[in-house]
């Protein structure tokens, strides 16, 4: 009946620490998702800055080509028209 005892309390204990190593890998598992999170945030954060830029540089590229094509055409009529 001892023998039971024994085995009955070794059991215990590694239920016990299995437990317990469950629960440190679970709250560690907790604050890698918050980590995560808060890095997806940040992300999202600069994708949105670096689409606005994209945005006004090809505004400005659009801009600039209107300007040059204007010049362009507009050198190609004064060689055009007759002196």
């Amino acid at each position: 009946m001892g023998d039971l005892l024994c085995t009955g309390n070794v059991s215990n204990v590694l239920d016990q620490i299995n437990l317990e190593q469950a629960l440190v890998d679970a709250e560690l598992a907790n604050r890698r998702v918050i980590e995560l999170t808060a890095r997806l945030y940040e992300v999202e954060a600069e994708l949105a800055n670096v689409k606005h830029q994209l945005q006004q540089r090809r505004s400005l590229a659009r801009r600039i080509l209107s300007r040059a094509k204007r010049l362009i055409f507009g050198a190609t009529d004064l060689i055009d028209k007759p002196h």
